[in-house]
């Protein structure tokens, strides 16, 4: 497998969709990212693994 600079796999990287939580931003802009990472990986295949982190607003 080839590697890159970085010492990660040439064929591998990471995609993240960013969403906002709670049904006020169901189906709005604030979770496009979210969504179409979604629907790639509904359609490939691929697992989302969904990593909740709360920021600390300071």
């Amino acid at each position: 497998m080839k590697k890159s600079r970085k010492g990660i796999p040439a064929d591998r990287g990471i995609v993240v969709g960013l969403g906002n939580p709670g049904a006020k931003y169901d189906n709005t802009r604030h979770n496009a990212g979210f969504r179409a990472l979604e629907g790639y990986c509904a359609r490939s295949g691929q697992k989302i693994d969904r990593m909740k982190l709360q920021g600390t607003g300071g």
